[in-house]
């Protein structure tokens, strides 16, 4: 192989890595969020399941303004993307 191939590979990896820690932590700081108290949920009234139809049509008529992904190739881009995202709809 190429060794610009090589490095280019390596350096993925190192990106792709760096990635996944990232987003295990980010998963692990949610999962720590749903354990607390979250204000969000204290208000909110409890779904009656068999009215599944109705949640389908309600949740059909929301409408989110999100911000559009620039599309670049840095992780970290995307990830403080994502993060903007839902520090924004938080609630």
């Amino acid at each position: 192989m190429d060794s610009n191939l090589l490095a280019i590979l390596e350096d993925t990896r190192g990106q792709l890595s760096t990635l996944n820690q990232r987003m295990d932590r980010i998963e692990n700081d949610h999962r720590n969020e749903d354990h607390q108290s979250n204000p969000c949920r204290e208000n909110r009234v409890p779904r009656n399941h068999d009215r599944l139809e109705d949640d389908d049509q309600y949740l059909k008529n929301i409408e989110l303004d999100v911000s559009n992904f620039g599309g670049h190739l840095d992780p970290q881009y995307y990830l403080d993307w994502v993060m903007s995202l839902e520090r924004h709809f938080k609630c």
